[in-house]
């Protein structure tokens, strides 16, 4: 497998990458033929990068709309810099899929960075639906149907964390499942 270093957006409404990468080795060189375009000349620029871009994949929109990231090889380590929206295992898959950072053969450390470098213009975070893999919208996100919670002593999966971000349609699957289980209904009516 090969590693890969260099930047990337998170495009919601794809679900996808965008992403300028070159193959190196595990200290960061690179494998082929690049020219890079960031300050320090040894990997890329988002604004620069962006520009190159064709604009069915840009839509129009500026290098700061989507949420985006690098990936930093160096001394057998990858550094994934991100913007904390992208914090999501779908969205840490993603990167790690791209650049070739799933061989176990590298140590990777991830960074969310809330800094005014990782800022993006969308108007909403990014989340992704656990169950169905479908990019949050509007209603999705304006209901939140969120769980985030460290599990403590008593249950099978003590000391382990679960972050469940469920769309409306989903959360629906789970409540018509859930309710009959109940010996309690925990249901009323909102006023």
């Amino acid at each position: 497998m090969n590693l890969y270093k260099g930047i990337f957006w998170f495009d919601p409404k794809r679900g996808q990458l965008i992403v300028r990468k070159v193959a190196c080795d595990h200290n960061g060189t690179a494998l082929e033929a690049v020219e890079y375009s960031s300050k320090s000349g040894d990997n890329f620029n988002h604004k620069a990068e962006w520009a190159k871009l064709p604009r069915e994949v840009t839509e129009g929109h500026p290098y700061n709309y989507y949420p985006r990231g690098r990936v930093e090889i160096k001394k057998n380590k990858a550094t994934v810099y991100f913007h904390p929206v992208l914090n999501e295992p779908y969205a840490t898959q993603l990167i790690a899929n791209q650049f070739g950072l799933n061989s176990g053969t590298i140590l990777v450390r991830e960074v969310p960075d809330g800094s005014d470098h990782y800022k993006y213009l969308i108007d909403y975070p990014v989340k992704i639906c656990n169950m169905c893999g479908k990019v949050f919208d509007f209603f999705d996100n304006q209901e939140s149907f969120c769980f985030d919670h460290y599990i403590g002593y008593g249950s099978t999966h003590d000391f382990e964390r679960i972050r469940l971000n469920l769309c409306c349609h989903c959360f629906d699957k789970v409540i018509d499942w859930i309710i009959p289980q109940c010996k309690h209904d925990p249901m009323s009516e909102y006023h």
